[in-house]
C-alpha cells in the first residue's frame, strides 16, 4: 500500500495511546527534490571557460556591510548542532578545530556560546535562541558572528524541552539550570517586527559590530525576509524541510517547511 510503513503505523498508535507527539532524530524519511539532482551549467560563449592553471578565489564575506563582517577562505560552515543536545563537548572542540584547519566558521548551535568551542575555532558563530540558552551578551563580544534563532527546518519555530533526567550535570551547569528543572526553549517570544529590530540593534551594539544573521525554516519566505531586512540583518540561513535535527516531532520533522532547492530562488 502506497505510503504504508511498520513506523509510521507505530507513530499513530503512540499518538493515540498517549495524547502527545512522536519524537524522533535526523531528518526527515520523505523523499524531496535535493542537490543531487542538479545539474551544472559548463562555461563556453557567454561566459570563457578558465584553464586549469589559473587560480580561482573561494573567498567569502558575510556581511560585507557590518563593521566586522566575517571572512572565509570558502564558502562552507559548519552547521549549528547544539552541545549537550545533539552533539558532545569532544565533537563540539573536534568539528571547531577542523574548522580552523581550512578557515571557515562553525556553529555554536542553540545551547549557545562554549568557551572550549570558541577556543578551538578560528571564525566562530554563537546562536542565539529562544531559550536564552548559553546566550549572555557579555559573550557576545567575543563572537564573529551571530545567527538569531527563530525557525528550523524541522520544526518551524515551535518550542522545545529536554526532560531534567536527560540533562547531564555539566551542560545543567551550561543552561544555568536548577536541579530538577527541564530545560524549556519557548517558542519565539518576539510578536511584533519592530521588537525584532530591537533585539538585532542590541546585539549588534554588544557584540561590537560583528554580522547579525537570522536562522528561518523555509515557508513563507518573502514575508519573513521583508521583516529580517528592515531590522537591518547582514545574512540570512535558510533551512530547509531536509534541515536535520538532534531531535523533534515527528509530525513537523515530516511535514514542515519547504525543499531548499524551491527555497532557494525565492529567497533570492
Amino acid at each position: 500500500m502506497d505510503g504504508f510503513s511498520l513506523l509510521r503505523m507505530y507513530a499513530i498508535g503512540e499518538r493515540a495511546r498517549t495524547g502527545q507527539p512522536v519524537f524522533g532524530p535526523y531528518g526527515t524519511t520523505r523523499q524531496f527534490l535535493g542537490f543531487d539532482e542538479l545539474v551544472l551549467l559548463p562555461a563556453q560563449l557567454a561566459r570563457f571557460p578558465l584553464e586549469d592553471y589559473q587560480t580561482v578565489s573561494t573567498r567569502t564575506t558575510i556581511g560585507k556591510n557590518a563593521r566586522k563582517p566575517l571572512e572565509l577562505a570558502t564558502p562552507i560552515m559548519i552547521a549549528g548542532m547544539a552541545y549537550g543536545a545533539a552533539l558532545s563537548k569532544r565533537a563540539k572542540v573536534c568539528l571547531a578545530q577542523a574548522s580552523s584547519l581550512i578557515d571557515i566558521a562553525t556553529n555554536s548551535g542553540e545551547s549557545g556560546f562554549l568557551p572550549e568551542e570558541r577556543q578551538a575555532a578560528r571564525k566562530y558563530i554563537v546562536q542565539w535562541n529562544g531559550g536564552r540558552w548559553g546566550n549572555d551578551l557579555a559573550d557576545m563580544t567575543k563572537a564573529d558572528a551571530i545567527e538569531i534563532q527563530v525557525g528550523q527546518g524541522a520544526e518551524g519555530s515551535l518550542g522545545a524541552r529536554v526532560k531534567a533526567s536527560d540533562i547531564r550535570p555539566d551542560l545543567r551547569a551550561h543552561l544555568g539550570l536548577e536541579s530538577g528543572d527541564d530545560a524549556v526553549r519557548p517558542a519565539w517570544d518576539i510578536t511584533h517586527p519592530v521588537q525584532f529590530k530591537d533585539l538585532v540593534d542590541t546585539l549588534r551594539e554588544a557584540s561590537g559590530g560583528v554580522s547579525i544573521g537570522l536562522k528561518l525554516a523555509a515557508g513563507r519566505i518573502e514575508e519573513d525576509l521583508a521583516v529580517a531586512i528592515h531590522a537591518g540583518v547582514d545574512f540570512v540561513t535558510v533551512d530547509g524541510a531536509q534541515g536535520g535535527t538532534g531531535g523533534g516531532r515527528e509530525i513537523t520533522i515530516n511535514n514542515t517547511a519547504i525543499p531548499l532547492v524551491y527555497a532557494i530562488p525565492r529567497a533570492r
